[in-house]
């Protein structure tokens, strides 16, 4: 197995846990906070796969950023890096799953309530790294993601993900629908699907842009940093077809105005060329001296928790 092969699998097996725990949770009516989950799985991955740093750090770093940890990926000639807030998949007597992105907390006592997605959008501004959501789910009747491999062996879908200007998007309303999200979310194993070939990119085509980006580069369909951009900047594409019909706030406060608001309520790109500079942006010659230096007492991360892949065993 290759060494993207070996991560891969790692993130499928952790997909297939959480499936299965947060599944038992709710059968013997122990909930699964997104902590437990987020520590058990962050030290399976390091456990199972080899030359995997995982540095924890105070929980004010999260507070302030609203980032569970920061992921990077070491490719060939680059580095990839994003931020990673985790949220659950809740479930109520009515049968009708949803998830929560309202969550707002504050500095001190009287100081005003901030939403948790604004922070993570504001951290990944001043740090120049895309947000993402990992999403917890149990076992469900119904499609979890717009992944087709996702939804024909549902625990593919244990693990799934949407990038955070999504979430942002629904941060208005207390409850999410699964329904809702599920057309802009995919497994996580997806971050190192061949991206010319991987099924949840279905219905995300990349468009010319990222592919030259990613020619110019000189990258390849194998490189471990390249398969995780191409499938967060191809997650990011969705956006023009999210629909906020629901949303009395017609805004984003997305840190680098991604979207604008057009009539009918439809998300669209605000500049495509725009956005072609964050995608060349996202891919650095060098990551910051603390994820070089993860070991070191003195490295400080935008999060809570480190995790760095390698791209050699």
């Amino acid at each position: 197995m290759t060494r993207v092969d070996v991560i891969r699998e790692g993130l499928v097996q952790r997909a297939f846990w959480v499936h299965q725990r947060i599944g038992d949770g709710i059968r013997i009516g122990i909930s699964q906070s997104e902590e437990t989950v987020t520590e058990s799985i962050l030290l399976d991955i390091a456990l199972q796969v080899p030359n995997i740093q995982v540095k924890t750090f105070t929980r004010k770093q999260e507070a302030a950023t609203g980032a569970d940890w920061e992921w990077w990926w070491e490719g060939e000639r680059y580095w990839f890096g994003m931020l990673v807030q985790a949220k659950r998949l809740h479930h109520n007597t009515s049968g009708q799953p949803w998830y929560e992105f309202w969550h707002a907390t504050r500095e001190s006592r009287y100081g005003p309530w901030v939403k948790q997605v604004d922070q993570l959008l504001e951290a990944s501004r001043q740090c120049g790294l895309p947000a993402i959501y990992v999403l917890y789910n149990g076992p469900q009747p119904n499609r979890v993601s717009s992944c087709p491999l996702g939804n024909s062996y549902g625990v593919y879908n244990g693990v799934t993900f949407i990038t955070a200007e999504v979430a942002k998007k629904f941060a208005s309303h207390r409850k999410v629908s699964l329904a809702e999200i599920m057309p802009h979310a995919r497994p996580w194993s997806c971050l190192l699907c061949d991206p010319e070939r991987c099924p949840g990119g279905s219905d995300r085509p990349r468009t010319a842009k990222l592919r030259r980006i990613s020619s110019e580069y000189g990258l390849k369909s194998s490189d471990l940093a390249n398969r995780a951009y191409s499938a967060v900047y191809s997650g990011g594409l969705n956006l023009p077809l999210l629909r906020d019909s629901r949303s009395e706030d017609r805004g984003t406060s997305s840190p680098f105005e991604l979207l604008t608001i057009r009539g009918g309520g439809a998300a669209t790109w605000s500049s495509d060329d725009e956005w072609e500079n964050l995608a060349r942006q996202a891919m650095r010659e060098e990551p910051p001296p603390y994820v070089r230096n993860a070991s070191s007492a003195d490295a400080e991360s935008y999060a809570q928790r480190l995790l760095v892949m390698r791209r050699s065993g």
